[in-house]
């Protein structure tokens, strides 16, 4: 097995000792009177769950488009599911899109293919970035967004959220330029800005970086208008999904929620969640959610439930199907796919 038991617990433990923290007054109070398993309540956690899986659909036919049918349908899945348990392991600001390319190659996508498709992923989770959060304030106010933000924060929460913001929309539009505009400009400007003396350390990485813009260049412009709108709506299905869940899980136990400020503080929660430096953002998801939903929900025992399951199908579902599900299928590929490797890498 690829990864050992500690690794996978310890976010699980950070995950649940931190929503812990966060409601200990509520915890000494809690009653399962107060959280009523109505039909309604059921339904939402069905919702819930369709939601994760058009999240994960939304990323299989992603990596099916991206490689034009070189990967099977299974194929893709496999990738998804260890890219997700990558995800859930590594740092929010690493993410397991990077590691895709390692994936992909097990199934003859040459880590330099895999490398330039890595790219076109990140460059299209950007977008859906950049795009949604402007939206969102189209039918919610900022006030509103921020307004049930703890005071506590290492800065004010409006400035912390607009350099996220802003780092991303400057590393999705260096991509665009690098990958899509001018790879060769790209290209030459990073081995210049590699050459200065502080910077010279980093050279070979920054000339390998602007090389595969260039080899990523190549085969995006050679791609159809149809391809690209099947990739970015698989993308923004997926994101979309992602989302949905915790709007779900609020109609599930809270009435009269105004779902579309649900929705909008969720873009946001995972915009933070971006720059967390914890395995997953375990520990500080939970806190954004105290943070960001704490105003909408009446009593903690109902608070507790819907962060815990917000957790689960967010992020701990990816850890259990990444160690238990992913290594016994990578196991029995070897044999059964060596000969489709093989057709591959030939094309």
């Amino acid at each position: 097995m690829p990864y050992k038991w500690h690794n996978i617990l310890l976010p699980i433990a950070i995950g649940v000792g931190v929503t812990w923290w966060i409601f200990a007054e509520q915890l000494g109070d809690f009653s399962w009177g107060e959280v009523h398993m109505t039909g309604r309540a059921w339904w939402g956690i069905a919702l819930a769950a369709l939601m994760l899986l058009g999240r994960e659909v939304g990323y299989v036919c992603r990596y099916r488009f991206i490689t034009n049918g070189d990967l099977t349908w299974m194929q893709a899945l496999k990738v998804c599911v260890m890219c997700e348990f990558s995800s859930a392991m590594t740092p929010s600001s690493v993410g397991g899109s990077g590691l895709s390319m390692v994936f992909m190659h097990r199934y003859g996508i040459s880590i330099g293919r895999g490398t330039t498709l890595m790219l076109s992923t990140v460059f299209f989770d950007g977008l859906f970035c950049v795009v949604s959060r402007p939206l969102v304030l189209l039918f919610v106010p900022w006030s509103e967004l921020v307004s049930p933000l703890n005071v506590d924060w290492i800065m004010d929460p409006g400035l912390l959220i607009g350099l996220i913001y802003g780092s991303v929309v400057a590393g999705t539009a260096t991509l665009f330029l690098g990958i899509v505009v001018w790879p060769n400009w790209m290209r030459a400007l990073l081995d210049r800005l590699f050459r200065l003396p502080l910077l010279r350390r980093w050279h070979g990485k920054a000339l390998e970086l602007g090389t595969n813009m260039v080899n990523a260049s190549r085969e995006l412009r050679a791609q159809s208008a149809g391809w690209w709108l099947k990739c970015i709506g698989v993308t923004f299905m997926s994101w979309t999904c992602r989302f949905l869940i915790i709007n779900a899980l609020m109609y599930a136990f809270v009435d009269g929620l105004d779902q579309v400020l649900v929705f909008a503080r969720q873009t946001v929660v995972w915009l933070v969640l971006i720059a967390c430096p914890t395995p997953g953002g375990s520990g500080v998801g939970e806190w954004l959610f105290s943070d960001f939903y704490g105003d909408m929900l009446a009593t903690g025992s109902v608070a507790v439930v819907v962060a815990l399951l917000w957790r689960v199908f967010s992020y701990y579902v990816f850890l259990v199907m990444g160690a238990v599900v992913a290594p016994l299928w990578l196991r029995g590929d070897s044999d059964s796919n060596s000969d489709d490797e093989n057709e591959q890498n030939d094309k």
